[in-house]
């Protein structure tokens, strides 16, 4: 509200409506409906007409990536499409029907669903995933969209669009934020208390530096609600 010009939200694979709507994620609508219970309706479809303007990625000091979730499988599977033009000239609004989310070459679905490699349970498709991406722990039904990427694909598209850094969100992590792969990633996750317990994560990018803010608690509320 203080910088309305130079603030920007991204979105993420919660910004959906088919998301919010979803019986696992129904508690976004059960909100609405009880601080707005005459016009909740209207309430909700306003909510999901902002998120279909929302940007799906932005570049910070033309070197730091910013997505919420990863790098999408045509990257290694059609080398002749320009991602960044591709997310620059996406028509919006871009809403959930009629639009193929979940057909190839799952572009949008990839930047905010996909995640890097973390666990030996996450194995190659071959036939069904590019070389350098994985099947995903988010697939319970085995329908391989969502999908993991290594590390040297990583590397290759950091290289490819001449970036520095990926800083990205979409996993919980306790200390808010960890950097990955020699520091090409940044996982930040900003929500605190999420699981419980996990502190939020800010980044402040100044001076060609980047640096970590930690939560502090506050000695009269006892919350986590300041930074340092």
């Amino acid at each position: 509200m203080l910088y309305p010009e130079k603030v920007y939200l991204l979105r993420g694979n919660h910004e959906w409506q088919g998301v919010s709507l979803s019986t696992s994620e129904g508690s976004f609508v059960d909100h609405i409906k009880e601080r707005y219970p005459k016009e909740w309706d209207y309430v909700t479809d306003m909510f999901f007409k902002v998120f279909s303007y929302l940007s799906l990625a932005a570049i910070v000091d033309k070197r730091i990536f910013c997505v919420h979730g990863g790098i999408p499988r045509v990257f290694a599977s059609d080398r002749l499409v320009n991602i960044m033009d591709h997310i620059e000239f996406l028509a919006k609004p871009l809403r959930d029907e009629g639009f193929p989310l979940f057909l190839s070459p799952y572009i949008v679905f990839d930047l905010v669903w996909s995640d890097p490699v973390s666990s030996e349970r996450e194995r190659p498709a071959p036939g069904i995933l590019p070389p350098g991406f994985c099947t995903s722990r988010r697939d319970r039904d085995g329908s391989i969209r969502a999908c993991t990427f290594e590390k040297e694909v990583l590397t290759q598209f950091l290289a490819e669009y001449k970036l520095e850094m990926i800083v990205r969100a979409h996993q919980c992590v306790s200390t808010g934020s960890i950097v990955v792969n020699n520091r090409q990633m940044i996982t930040l996750f900003s929500s605190s208390g999420y699981d419980g317990r996990n502190n939020a994560g800010v980044l402040l990018v100044y001076n060609n530096k980047i640096h970590f803010l930690k939560m502090q608690f506050n000695r009269y509320t006892g919350r986590l609600q300041s930074y340092v």
